[in-house]
């Protein structure tokens, strides 16, 4: 009877052991993917998940027009990314716009990359007339190049 009762058991919790296995969040599941809004900040490197893509935004020049001032020219920011793929390092410059604080992707440029194409949606904190030590951080979306 001990015997039966002890290979019921044994069953019972490997199981229960297979269980929480199942139930257990694959390590991609925390990553960004491909389409989805990235905000990344600067000196900062992130993986997409199920890709061997790695972003690292680390370099930014400001030159855009302040908030609440008069300029000449709008100007520009230029976001410095270096994209990682196989082993193999792409650096790509991303510009946004001056006097232009939109989301909707018609303040950055795209560039296309080894089969990726980096939408950059804007380049944050936008300067104003104020000394802002806010850490730069940009945002962007990476999707499939279409193939031409």
């Amino acid at each position: 009877m001990k015997f039966v009762l002890l290979f019921v058991c044994s069953f019972f919790l490997i199981g229960l052991q297979t269980c929480k296995q199942k139930n257990k969040p694959s390590e991609t599941s925390n990553l960004p993917s491909l389409g989805d809004t990235l905000q990344v900040n600067l000196d900062q490197a992130l993986t997409l998940a199920k890709t061997d893509v790695q972003i690292l935004f680390h370099k930014f020049e400001e030159s855009r027009c302040p908030l609440n001032t008069n300029c000449i020219r709008e100007g520009e920011a230029i976001a410095s990314v270096r994209i990682t793929q196989k082993g193999k390092q792409e650096e790509i410059k991303l510009e946004a716009k001056g006097l232009c604080q939109s989301d909707n992707g018609k303040c950055g440029q795209s560039v296309s990359v080894n089969g990726y194409q980096y939408r950059l949606l804007n380049i944050y904190p936008y300067p104003t007339d104020t000394r802002d030590d806010s850490t730069p951080y940009l945002k962007l979306i990476v999707t499939k190049a279409e193939s031409s």
